[in-house]
């Protein structure tokens, strides 16, 4: 007993020395003088009684009890400061990000004229949705907009039913929108996701297809609506990337925005610019504004199911939409047309040099996929020079326009195809029905509009002929 206590004075004493050693300052003295001190306090040490056995376990400091330091040191060591841990978190959460602080008049080609009388019954709409979190909101559609129907919204012609008016709400966080939605407007959902709660809804609008949660056919303000609800989030970066070219590509027409956001009016200006760059790559050094404006608004149609099944589409609307709202297109692109180098008119530079310019721009899953398509796998391309050489490339390549509408029908085609597969789960299956069904008026209309139109260049040609 004594002998364990005798050694484990000994070797606290050792420490003690080092530590002592460590503060204290240089002297003058020999090595000899030094190491008699040690021997003496080891001697004291060794010679010390240990310390009677406590029950409730060793004292808090043995050294203080047994080893007596120096009395040369020229000051106490320094206490450690021990800091609370706090945990890493993001820079700008999305609950306190920032204020985005834009130009004056930056994005003004976004908002789309319409009559006032519309823009009341618009307002009216959104404004019904009282206390839920929406950030952001625009209208879209044939209702909104005409696509050569004979009616829009606010106004009835031709004997017809007023046509569906078509919403998306951008919220921060869907459990909560849904929450306050459902209370507030629990017929909007079918029974048994209202039975399911918030969360589920939410969970299935963030889990497969583009992120969107619609409520289809719902009466509000006097009129049919369908209004589809996605994060922030999930919007500007489809808006920027292009993830899905879901709800990018309907913002790559005209909308109406209803409530305005500054950083949904940032990435949508990054999308436009897009949309025309992917255009103007696809098409050939001469073209006319209006095959410009046909190629934007068939970009997110490419991969949609719907319009290859007989029933499901109007097989005329790219040319209905573009016909019927050239005027709102030049509105939207018009600036940035004049923004962009080697544009003419009609015509563009077709250099690979000016080509390359344009498609390193391109949204990040159309590039990543371009990159990958031509990038030599054996060579490394990491390098400034050989990544400018490699855009070089990529620029002088005639299949590129065809590559490009290739892999945006690839990016479009499976969350249009989920997104209309969840939308019998959140319209319910009788909406559902009644929806299809007036989409197929809608192509046996478009089909006769297309049968008619093929008749009338038949009859140009034979004339021609002639």
């Amino acid at each position: 007993m004594l002998v364990s206590a005798q050694k484990q004075a000994r070797s606290s004493a050792s420490k003690a020395l080092k530590q002592a050693a460590c503060y204290s300052t240089p002297s003058t003295s020999s090595s000899s003088s030094s190491s008699s001190s040690d021997d003496a306090l080891l001697a004291q040490t060794t010679t010390s009684k240990p310390s009677p056995t406590v029950t409730n376990g060793p004292p808090r400091s043995t050294l203080a009890t047994h080893v007596k330091l120096p009395t040369n040191l020229s000051s106490p060591p320094k206490p450690q400061i021990l800091r609370p841990y706090r945990p890493r978190t993001p820079l700008f959460p999305s609950a306190a990000r920032p204020k985005i602080q834009l130009p004056t008049g930056f994005g003004e080609n976004q908002m789309v004229s319409l009559p006032d009388s519309t823009l009341s019954l618009l307002n009216t709409i959104v404004g019904s949705f009282k206390d839920a979190p929406i950030r952001y909101a625009f209208a879209y559609g044939s209702g909104i907009f005409s696509q050569g129907g004979p009616t829009t919204a606010g106004k009835e012609g031709g004997g017809g039913e007023k046509p569906m008016l078509d919403f998306i709400f951008a919220t921060t966080h869907a459990d909560h929108f849904h929450s306050i939605n459902m209370q507030n407007n629990p017929s909007h959902y079918p029974a048994y996701m209202r039975a399911m709660g918030s969360g589920a809804v939410s969970w299935i609008q963030e889990h497969g297809g583009a992120g969107v949660w619609f409520n289809a056919d719902v009466p509000v303000e006097g009129v049919r609506i369908k209004y589809g609800v996605v994060t922030m989030d999930h919007l500007c970066k489809d808006l920027i990337e292009w993830q899905t070219l879901y709800l990018s590509g309907r913002m790559h027409k005209p909308i109406r925005i209803i409530k305005d956001d500054p950083r949904v009016k940032l990435a949508n200006q990054v999308n436009l610019a897009s949309a025309l760059r992917v255009a103007l790559l696809t098409l050939p050094e001469n073209f006319s504004e209006r095959e410009l404006y046909t190629r934007i608004a068939g970009l997110s149609y490419g991969g949609d199911f719907r319009m290859s099944v007989p029933g499901a589409e109007n097989p005329r609307k790219i040319h209905n939409i573009v016909d019927s709202q050239m005027d709102k297109f030049k509105g939207v692109y018009g600036r940035l047309l004049s923004e962009l180098d080697g544009l003419a008119v009609v015509g563009q530079d077709h250099s690979p040099e000016h080509r390359a310019s344009l498609a390193r721009k391109l949204p990040k899953t159309l590039k990543t996929g371009i990159r990958a398509k031509y990038a030599d796998a054996s060579r490394d391309q990491t390098e400034s020079s050989a990544e400018k050489e490699l855009w070089l490339k990529i620029g002088g390549e005639e299949s590129l326009g065809h590559e490009l509408i290739r892999q945006t029908s690839q990016i479009t085609r499976r969350p249009a195809l989920t997104q209309s597969i969840k939308g019998i789960i959140t319209a319910g299956p009788l909406k559902s029905l009644h929806y299809s069904w007036a989409k197929v008026g809608k192509w046996q209309k478009g089909k006769k509009e297309l049968e008619e139109v093929k008749r009338k260049q038949a009859e140009e040609e034979k004339t021609k002929g002639l």
